[in-house]
């Protein structure tokens, strides 16, 4: 397997571990424009999780 197989599987098994809720928020999340911003990877895994939280509530 080659260097550029092993990060397409790579990425086909992040993907798979995705559900649908992460999968929401991660659209809303770029349609808002939030990546274009700066942000930390701290700040960026609050964003996801406060987002899980509302969906939850």
């Amino acid at each position: 397997m080659t260097e550029h197989q092993k990060k397409v599987q790579q990425a086909i098994d992040l993907m798979m571990q995705i559900d649908a809720i992460d999968t929401e928020i991660f659209i809303e999340a770029v349609k808002s424009g939030y990546f274009k911003q700066d942000h930390t990877e701290t700040e960026l895994r609050a964003y996801i999780e406060n987002a899980r939280q509302q969906r939850k509530a």
